[in-house]
């Protein structure tokens, strides 16, 4: 006699046994893939995109430093009829600035320059003189300037004696000689300028200098030389003999100079 076999469906779950199997092997369908990459492609564009801001933030944070600074230099001159560092009885018209290093003693004051004039390649070391340290101490105490610990006599660091930059660095006050002007330097050491330990990458250079300036890295009032940046090999800021910043290179080889006058 023959047995039969039949197979029960119960009509809550609306399945048996074989097709709630098949059911639990199911994976994704195309267009429910298409929808996951295409969120995936959504938040890695955005988070790119987010990056990309936040750099041409910073960029446009250090011109906006580097403008304040040549406001506050010329700002000082006008209300002392001095050079912040180079002013006369410092002590006597500054609040709080009775002692080193605000009050340098170098015993040059009043001679119209900061410090003694750098290099023409502008690579000297101020780190360590007092009229460059005062100049900032006496910005800061009149609160032209912020960023900088008033009072400090611990070894120099940006971000303490000299203001940082928002890419990283600091700033100095230079006087230079031969062109008889005072300059800020923007630079990734706090002692001389290495071109090998550079504030920015050439393509942050070339556009801080679109911001401030021509574009061009041997020109105008923002510039740089092949001595306090890069100027050959894979790594070169800049091409001096056509006045271009390489900015297809991405190490940071790039030192700044910037007119205050």
């Amino acid at each position: 006699m023959r047995m039969k076999t039949r197979i029960f469906v119960n009509r809550d779950l609306g399945t048996d046994t074989g097709e709630r199997a098949t059911a639990a092997q199911k994976g994704f369908t195309l267009v429910e893939l298409s929808i996951v990459l295409v969120i995936i492609g959504l938040i890695i564009g955005g988070v790119l995109k987010g990056q990309e801001l936040i750099a041409n933030a910073q960029i446009k944070n250090v011109a906006s430093q580097m403008q304040g600074y040549q406001a506050a230099f010329q700002a000082f001159k006008d209300k002392y009829n001095a050079l912040p560092g180079d002013v006369v009885g410092a002590n006597n018209l500054i609040p709080g600035c009775t002692a080193a290093p605000c009050l340098p003693g170098s015993g040059t004051q009043g001679d119209g320059l900061i410090g003694t004039s750098v290099a023409t390649s502008y690579n000297t070391n101020v780190s360590t003189v007092a009229e460059n340290i005062a100049a900032w101490q006496q910005l800061a105490a009149t609160r032209f300037v912020g960023g900088v610990e008033l009072g400090t006599t611990s070894t120099a660091v940006f971000g303490s004696q000299f203001p940082n930059a928002q890419t990283g660095g600091g700033f100095h006050i230079l006087y230079q000689g031969a062109t008889g002007r005072h300059v800020l330097r923007l630079t990734g050491t706090v002692g001389a300028p290495a071109s090998a330990s550079g504030a920015l990458r050439p393509d942050q250079a070339l556009q801080l200098d679109n911001i401030l300036d021509d574009g061009q890295p041997v020109s105008g009032a923002l510039f740089t030389n092949t001595t306090i940046s890069d100027g050959a090999g894979s790594n070169a800021c800049l091409t001096s003999a056509t006045n271009i910043y390489t900015a297809a290179n991405s190490a940071s080889t790039c030192n700044l100079i910037y007119d205050l006058n």
